[in-house]
């Protein structure tokens, strides 16, 4: 009875696993000018789709960030971060962290059968009250300016913190999320509090984009 108890569970872990090792990001062999190639390409649509009509550049401000991208995706062992966390991506405004990271999730999406859904954090904490956070528990996210929602919201008269259910919910289910942010983790704090900060420390890789505003 005992070593069939424990040899189900050893085949339960093995197929837990698996799962987790398959949610991964990584794209093994992708090489660094394949995923340049790519990152340029899916960067410059996403510009034209807001009528800037140049082509996206990497450069002396945005370099050492795109490296740490390529790192992560190709599973690169020079990675300091978890390959197993999402990337929680803060910077200035205007650095470029939105075109940046919803190009790697295209590129992801290309590589991969990983398909990232794309909403402001504005929207998200108003789909969260509508709509329950179960809808938007599971997949892989990428929540853009996080900290520019309201944190607190008014639901027939009760007050709901969509977004702190929603990370708690998305941290129980194992949810890879991208986040970017114009705003430091003293001032998350305050808003979430230090229970959804430190599930925060589970789920994501914090990268700083240290760029001067892009926008001319």
């Amino acid at each position: 009875m005992i070593d069939q108890a424990i040899s189900a569970s050893g085949t339960e872990w093995s197929t837990v696993h698996a799962a987790a090792m398959k949610r991964r990001m990584v794209c093994p062999g992708l090489e660094f000018e394949q995923f340049e190639s790519l990152m340029k390409m899916e960067c410059s649509k996403l510009m034209l789709q807001r009528g800037i009509f140049r082509a996206w550049q990497i450069d002396d401000d945005n370099r050492e960030t795109f490296m740490l991208m390529y790192d992560y995706v190709s599973g690169n062992q020079t990675f300091a971060g978890s390959l197993d966390k999402g990337i929680f991506l803060m910077g200035s405004l205007g650095s470029g962290k939105t075109i940046m990271l919803r190009g790697l999730t295209k590129v992801i999406g290309k590589l991969t059968d990983r398909l990232f859904k794309y909403v402001s954090a504005y929207d998200l904490s108003k789909l969260v009250i509508a709509n329950g956070t179960e809808p938007y528990s599971k997949y892989p996210l990428l929540i853009d300016d996080l900290g520019k929602e309201n944190h607190v919201i008014k639901d027939y008269g009760t007050d709901c913190r969509p977004m702190i259910e929603l990370f708690a919910s998305r941290y129980d289910n194992g949810a890879f999320t991208f986040v970017t942010t114009n705003y430091n983790m003293k001032t998350f704090a305050d808003k979430y509090g230090d229970q959804t900060v430190e599930r925060w420390l589970e789920m994501f890789n914090f990268i700083e984009m240290k760029s001067k505003s892009r926008r001319t």
